[in-house]
C-alpha cells in the first residue's frame, strides 16, 4: 500500500499499524447485516478472498428467513457486524414480508 507523506501525521511512525488497528477482522461465520439496498439481510460472511487488493467475503443468508437468495460476495464496508436475531424475531420479520407480498 502507498502512503501519501502530506497524510500521515509527522507523529506516527507506523502507518501500518494504525490500518491494523482500524481495519475490522471478521472470522469465518460472523454474523452480519447488510447496509446496502433497502432490505436488510442477515447472515453469514465465510470465505475471505483478494480481488483486486479489496478483501471481499462470500455472504449467506441466515436460512430461517423465507426470502431465499444465492450466496454472493460483499466488500469490506458494504456490512456490519450484529448479533444473530432470536428465533422470534425471525419469525415476524418473515410474518412482515409474506403481509408486504
Amino acid at each position: 500500500m502507498i502512503y501519501d507523506r502530506a497524510v500521515v501525521r509527522p507523529h506516527i511512525r507506523d502507518p501500518q499499524s494504525i490500518i491494523n488497528r482500524e481495519t475490522p477482522m471478521h472470522t469465518d461465520g460472523s454474523y452480519v447485516q447488510i447496509v446496502l439496498g433497502a432490505r436488510a439481510l442477515r447472515g453469514t460472511i465465510h470465505t475471505q478472498i483478494n480481488h483486486k487488493d479489496q478483501p471481499q467475503f462470500v455472504f449467506r443468508l441466515d436460512s430461517r428467513f423465507e426470502d431465499k437468495l444465492p450466496d454472493f460476495f460483499v466488500r469490506e464496508g458494504e456490512f456490519v457486524e450484529c448479533p444473530r436475531p432470536s428465533d422470534a424475531e425471525v419469525a415476524a420479520i418473515n410474518a412482515l414480508v409474506r403481509a408486504a407480498s
